[in-house]
């Protein structure tokens, strides 16, 4: 089977976490354009979730057109290997330091969901309880929503034999997730609440990975409408998501409507995102022999795990012993990157080589 491995595709994962890292730093309005960006922060996240979406789905997809069929068993393992435990060895991580710097430490009582990656129904239920006391916690809920999605989603792929179907099927649940916004926005009077439900359900975050299925469908069926297009738009494709997300966010918050922010904001931005990971996946960018520059962003791309889940705490550690929001800011960025590439490369690597024995499509270079 040929192996599948998409050129600069971690680049795209480095700028989501980035995304989410600027939501983070403490940045005021003197800072301009970052503190602008910084109420941006979901939107790395659906970024990654579409990226996730389109990659996973892809992959299943051609595993099952050049095989005959899906092997189940060693997908969920690959899975359990890639996540499970940097993110189980963090919780306790992030118990235990709680646990010894903080006086009169008391274990939440919501915490057990995230053990059982339901952490994004804490947010919903209990808002910030939980994450007041393990900060640490406060990003493993979209783990949460990607591992309660590729439980079922797989089984889709590999019992629905009729590729119109799957499309229906996979369509389905995007339309699902939007009339689900919908009810929320229309029916919640307690807008807390509703910015929760908007913001953690699993059910309202599932549009932007399924359109990212969407798109690897696309491309698995559609491979020259893809190349095509890829070609049409490689001198633009940056600079026009680029443009059209900062009129997408201007016009957000010119009309302050949440119909337009969640709903029709929610599909403009899954486009905007599309346009450079079609453009990094199908065009000659794919191809190309990278820079320097772009061997070092795929690098910190390739251990994104470690620098969303790290992140945080050190944000917060950098708070304890800084005041100036730039040395914060600053100091936190080498101290994520370090943590993660460590843990990458001492930690992670371990189970990454294991994993490999379970791998039907190969899709590393290394």
């Amino acid at each position: 089977m040929n192996r599948v491995y998409f050129h600069n595709l971690d680049v795209l994962r480095f700028i989501a976490f980035f995304g989410v890292f600027i939501s983070h730093i403490p940045l005021t309005a003197e800072f301009g354009f970052l503190s602008f960006l910084k109420g941006q922060g979901r939107l790395g996240v659906d970024f990654f979730f579409l990226i996730s979406g389109f990659l996973i789905t892809y992959l299943l997809l051609k595993e099952k057109n050049e095989k005959g069929r899906l092997d189940l068993v060693k997908f969920y393992l690959r899975r359990l290997l890639r996540i499970w435990p940097l993110y189980f060895v963090f919780m306790i991580c992030i118990v235990a330091l709680t646990y010894v710097f903080v006086d009169d430490f008391s274990l939440s009582r919501n915490t057990w969901l995230y053990t059982i990656f339901l952490g994004n129904f804490d947010r919903v239920w209990h808002g910030y309880e939980t994450v007041r006391e393990l900060p640490g916690f406060g990003v493993l809920w979209s783990i949460s929503v990607e591992e309660q999605f590729y439980l079922f989603i797989p089984l889709l792929i590999a019992f629905i034999a009729r590729k119109k179907i799957l499309f229906l099927s996979i369509l389905i649940i995007h339309i699902v997730s939007i009339l689900f916004k919908v009810y929320i926005i229309v029916e919640y009077q307690n807008q807390h609440l509703a910015y929760q439900t908007l913001n953690f359900h699993s059910v309202s975050s599932f549009d932007l990975i399924s359109f990212g299925c969407l798109l690897a469908y696309a491309g698995i069926y559609y491979p020259t409408l893809f190349r095509r297009l890829a070609v049409g738009i490689s001198h633009v494709a940056i600079p026009l998501s680029m443009l059209l997300f900062l009129l997408l966010q201007l016009l957000i918050y010119k009309s302050g409507s949440a119909v337009l922010e969640w709903i029709l904001g929610g599909e403009m931005l899954a486009l905007i995102f599309s346009l450079p990971l079609i453009y990094i996946c199908f065009g000659k960018v794919n191809t190309e022999k990278k820079d320097k520059l772009m061997n070092y962003l795929n690098y910190l791309g390739k251990i994104s795990y470690g620098l969303y889940l790290f992140h945080f705490p050190a944000i917060v550690l950098c708070q304890y012993y800084m005041t100036n929001p730039m040395l914060i800011s600053l100091g936190a960025l080498f101290i994520t990157i370090l943590s993660a590439s460590l843990s990458y490369n001492y930690f992670e690597s371990y189970f990454l080589m294991v994993k490999k024995r379970f791998e039907i499509v190969r899709t590393r270079m290394d």
